[in-house]
């Protein structure tokens, strides 16, 4: 309920909403949040025994993930959430790659609400299980599902060998 109940200021809301409308309009897109966390994010996912495969992913390991899991499905536009402590990540998504590049309150943490939110709307998400924003993005997702359209569950972690199943079985039976 907590995470149903999670949203921004007005005026945060109100910049969501434009920029979601100016690059995608009703278009189904996808979200990467690339997070370094200083660096440790591999060490940190091997502690939970899994790989450092979505620490920041590059364009091509994410396009891979989702050609993986949605074989038969178009290729998505990609939103990026981004740290820019990667900078070889954050740059295989240009010149395509959609990042908010608005004004912020200076001072605040207002940009990083905007890529939050942006992330928590989208129909496919990839982010990084180490990260608190990227397991609190894929709550949210979970329990508000803003945008229309089919609503894939959040990839935070990535083995080769995982298939829709290993996500959540009891989706794909609703399907």
């Amino acid at each position: 309920l907590f995470f149903s109940n999670l949203w921004p200021k007005p005026h945060v809301l109100k910049k969501v909403e434009k920029y979601i409308e100016d690059s995608f309009g009703n278009t189904p897109y996808a979200a990467v949040h690339l997070r370094d966390l200083e660096g440790s994010c591999p060490p940190r996912m091997r502690r939970v025994q899994y790989n450092g495969y979505t620490c920041s992913p590059n364009k091509k390991s994410s396009t891979h993930i989702f050609q993986s899991l949605l074989p038969d499905a178009q290729q998505l536009p990609w939103f990026v959430a981004s740290d820019h402590q990667n900078k070889y990540a954050t740059n295989s998504y240009l010149p395509e790659g959609l990042f908010f590049k608005g004004y912020c309150m200076s001072k605040s943490h207002e940009c990083a609400l905007i890529d939050f939110e942006i992330s928590a709307r989208a129909n496919f998400f990839i982010g990084v299980y180490a990260s608190s924003a990227s397991r609190t993005i894929a709550k949210m997702r979970e329990y508000r599902q803003t945008r229309l359209g089919i609503f894939y569950p959040s990839i935070l972690h990535w083995d080769v060998n995982h298939t829709w199943n290993n996500f959540n079985s009891s989706w794909l039976n609703s399907v």
